[in-house]
């Protein structure tokens, strides 16, 4: 991967890098879109994010340059995603950390429209083999595909309806 540093020398980035400690708990996003529901994208860059704000506070609460931030997260990539990262890589390194992370989310994210993921929300049920909270969660899955996300009122309130509706079977 070839990176365009804009703000940092190697040597610093090397030393950024030596003193923090690496976001270990992300697997590397491999970036296949699917037809499907698939929440991964989204969920991958919130961990993604929390882990290099962990790492900026382990290496004294100094925030990194965004292009910084950028660099690291190729080594984060793989499949697609690398692919993608590498052929974007000098308009991603004039975005901020956080405009990469959404054009990596719409890039990536579901091929369904919004209408398609909050019907099935909306009339998705828990399976026997889940627990509430797996059901919870993948209804929040869901919410997050959603333009806003669960940070979006409307789309937390429809997961919140339908786990409420569909959580518990009705008797025949």
């Amino acid at each position: 991967m070839t990176a365009i540093l804009m703000t940092e020398t190697l040597e610093e980035i090397e030393m950024i890098q030596d003193n923090a400690e690496r976001p270990q708990q992300v697997h590397k996003l491999l970036g296949e879109k699917t037809d499907g529901l698939e929440v991964g994208v989204q969920r991958w860059w919130n961990k993604f994010s929390l882990q290099v704000r962990a790492a900026e506070i382990y290496a004294g609460s100094r925030a990194w340059p965004d292009d910084v931030k950028v660099t690291i997260l190729g080594d984060f990539l793989t499949g697609m995603a690398e692919a993608w990262y590498d052929d974007m890589n000098a308009q991603l390194q004039m975005l901020t950390f956080a405009q990469v992370g959404a054009e990596l989310i719409k890039h990536f994210r579901t091929a369904m429209t919004d209408l398609q993921i909050t019907t099935q929300m909306c009339t998705s049920r828990k399976k026997a083999s889940e627990t509430y909270q797996q059901f919870a969660n993948r209804l929040l899955g869901m919410a997050d595909l959603i333009k806003g996300g669960r940070a979006a009122e409307h789309n937390a309130r429809l997961a919140l309806q339908s786990f409420c509706a569909h959580a518990y079977p009705t008797t025949q």
